[in-house]
C-alpha cells in the first residue's frame, strides 16, 4: 500500500475513533478494511480450501481495493494458512465500460 492510501485511511480511522495508538496499526488497517461495505467483488483464484477475492470498498471519496480470501470448507482460510497482505491494497476508480456480449438463439 502507498503512503498517500495508508495516511488516507488513518486519517478516515482518526475521525471516525478507530484510531488506536495501543494496537498495530497494520491490523487497524486490516479490520477496517475487512469490515467496510464492498461495492465491488470478483474473485479472481481458486483454491482447494480459499478463493481469493478482489474487494473495493468506499472510504469517503477514495475507492480501495485489496484481496481477501473466502472459506470454501469449515475452516477459515487464516487457519489454513492464508494471511492479509497490505502490499496489495491500492487506490482505483470507477470506470464505465461497455460490454458486447453474443447470445445464440434457435433457428426456425
Amino acid at each position: 500500500m502507498n503512503e498517500k492510501v495508508r495516511n488516507y485511511i488513518i486519517e478516515y480511522m482518526k475521525e471516525i475513533g478507530m484510531y488506536d495508538e495501543q494496537y498495530p496499526i497494520d491490523e487497524l488497517i486490516k479490520d477496517l478494511l475487512l469490515e467496510s461495505k464492498v461495492v465491488h467483488k470478483g474473485e479472481i483464484d481458486s483454491h482447494r480450501w480459499w478463493n481469493i477475492c478482489t474487494c473495493v470498498i468506499k472510504i469517503k471519496d477514495m475507492y480501495i481495493s485489496f484481496d481477501k480470501a473466502e472459506s470454501t470448507g469449515d475452516n477459515t482460510p487464516y487457519d489454513l494458512g492464508w494471511e492479509f497482505d497490505l502490499d496489495y491494497v491500492f487506490e482505483v476508480k470507477p470506470e464505465k465500460i461497455i460490454v458486447e456480449s453474443v447470445i445464440y438463439k434457435p433457428v426456425e
